[in-house]
This record gives structure tokens, sequence and C-alpha cells, in this order.
């Protein structure tokens, strides 16, 4: 077989499978209201038949709501299954006191369910579902300050549309990035983005700089007396030491928390004076 023919076996194949299970669910009649209001307080007794009848009888309100959100990116059964979602949602939480017909009811957790996961799917990396309404929010409001003000909005203008300070407009805008793959060619086929972009994996002069740093800073400490440089080096991790709180080293060396910040200060103090050119690694 073919290629071709087996691409063709396997959409035949999932057309008879489709087919199957809307005959399925077809056959299951559709419920009065009185029929909704007696499933509906079995399921609020912990019948979970009830609660399953109640799904049964609208699955095909979930394929109606479902054929609404088609795309070419999208198959129309796992839209279906995302729905179901929603339709299992809606029977835990329907309660007919409210007087609202199940499918009006359950409608809403469909549509909610669809909509969630097509934000999650779209995106290679996935974002909250409050980061996506955000989103959404933000391109609305873009759209009409554009049309409004005439020009591109700018993050001010944004923020003040939707009640939120400049700087969270701008995260959410750089989340609008597309990811780009690190083969992507640039310039010609034979250059790679992975080849044009630093590699800071392994970056000597960072290295220099620390080692040079390092000596430079335990020289300055053997300038002080003894007490003073153990604490600055609890202190601040120095020696490969993780930092130490204040209370620790009063514990530790038999004194109050109190003591040990003045033993501090005072080192710091000193560090400060004899080596001005530390002063910016010491504030």
């Amino acid at each position: 077989m073919t290629f071709a023919n087996k691409k063709n076996a396997a959409i035949s194949d999932e057309s008879d499978f489709m087919q199957l299970y809307f005959d399925e669910i077809a056959r299951t009649p559709l419920l009065s209201f009185d029929d909704e209001k007696a499933l509906s307080m079995r399921v609020a007794q912990g019948d979970k038949a009830a609660q399953d009848a109640l799904v049964r009888a609208n699955l095909l309100l979930v394929v109606k709501i479902a054929k609404h959100f088609i795309t070419k990116d999208y198959h129309l059964m796992d839209i279906i299954q995302d729905g179901n979602i929603g339709l299992i949602k809606a029977a835990e939480r329907y309660d007919y006191k409210r007087g609202v017909r199940f499918s009006t009811y359950a409608s809403w957790w469909i549509k909610q369910s669809i909509v969630r996961s097509l934000s999650l799917k779209k995106r290679m990396i996935r974002l909250p579902h409050r980061k996506e309404e955000k989103l959404r929010q933000l391109g609305k409001a873009w759209n009409t300050l554009n049309q409004n003000l005439g020009h591109v909005p700018s993050a001010e203008e944004l923020a003040d549309e939707l009640s939120l300070e400049a700087h969270e407009v701008e995260t959410l805008q750089s989340l609008l990035s597309p990811v780009v793959s690190f083969e992507n060619t640039v310039a010609d086929k034979d250059s790679g983005l992975s080849n044009v972009l630093e590699d800071y994996s392994y970056s000597p002069d960072h290295i220099v700089f620390r080692e040079n740093f390092s000596r430079v800073i335990h020289d300055a400490l053997d300038t002080l007396p003894e007490k003073e440089k153990e604490v600055l080096g609890e202190r601040f991790g120095f020696e490969a030491k993780e930092k130490s709180t204040l209370k620790k080293m009063g514990d530790r060396f038999g004194i109050s928390a109190e003591t040990v910040r003045q033993i501090e200060v005072r080192a710091l103090r000193k560090l400060r004076g004899k080596h001005a050119y530390l002063k910016e690694y010491l504030c």
C-alpha cells in the first residue's frame, strides 16, 4: 500500500469512527425539563448514574457548539472532547431550582472548556488561563485605542485603559513574541540561527573576573581581625559557605544577634575606608 493509500485509509477510518460516535449519541433521547429536574435532584444526592444520564443526553449539544470552533489546526473530535469536559462539569454543578434548562446552563461551560483548551494549544509555551484572558483584554484594548487615537497605543495608554501598571502591560506584550526555532536559516541556507547567536554557556572573561574578584576580596578580608573576617565570611557566604543569619551566627559565637550586626557594620566600615575600590560591592 502506498503512502497516499495509507493516508486515505486513515482518513476513512477516522471518518467512520466519527460517524459511529455521532450515530451512537443520537440514539439517546432528549430530556424534558421535568426529566432534568429529576436527574438534578439525584445528582445533588451523589447519584453518579444520574449525572452520566444528564451528560449522555446532551452530547449532541457539544457537537453543535464544537463545530463553531473548527480550524485547520484543530480537529473536530479533539474539540468535542474538550467540550465534553465542560459538559461533565456543568452536570456536576447544575441546579434546577434556578429555573434554567440544562442545555442553556451547560452551553457556557462547554464553550469555556473549549476556549480554554484552544488557548493553551495554540502556544508552544502554555500560559495560565488568567494570563491568556489578560492577553485577550490587551488585544481588545489595543484595537480600540488604535482606532480612537489614530496611532499605535503606548504601554502607558494601554495601562490606563486596562487599569494596570505600565510594566505589567510591557510584560504581557513580551508574551506575544513568537517562538523561533534555532534551526531557522538566516541570510542564506547555510547559516542557522544557532550559528549567529552568542553562546553564554562558557564565558572566559566572566570566569577570569570572578577569580580575580575572589582574590581581591580575600586579600581585603585578610587585613581585618579574625573575628570580623569570620563574621563577614559567614554573613556573605565567602569560602563557598552558605550565607548565615545574624541569629545563627550569634548562637554559634555565644553572643547576641545585635552584637554580630555591630561587628559586621564595623568590619564593612573598615573595608570601605581602606579599600575604596570595593565600595560598589559593599553598599
